[in-house]
């Protein structure tokens, strides 16, 4: 995170901040694995490429999915 531009961070902060109160929407409609776009798929929705996959991240041991060509690493 230290090679992080400031301004890229800011609109992390800010598209987190967004997609909280996104989650929690959802989360009350019911829909939230509805908006889901890559977790427990295969495929980059994107451009089709087989997603990476982890399990048991972190104390909560929670998995995590992502896709190597659209994920953009600092």
């Amino acid at each position: 995170m230290g090679a992080l531009p400031a301004r890229k961070l800011a609109q992390l902060v800010d598209q987190a901040h967004e997609y909280s109160w996104d989650f929690y929407r959802w989360k009350k409609a019911f829909v939230l694995k509805k908006n889901f776009q890559v977790h427990a798929r295969t495929t980059c929705p994107r451009d089709g490429t087989r997603l990476s996959y982890r399990k048991q991240l972190g104390k909560a041991g929670r998995r995590a999915f992502w896709c190597d060509t659209c994920q953009r690493r600092y």
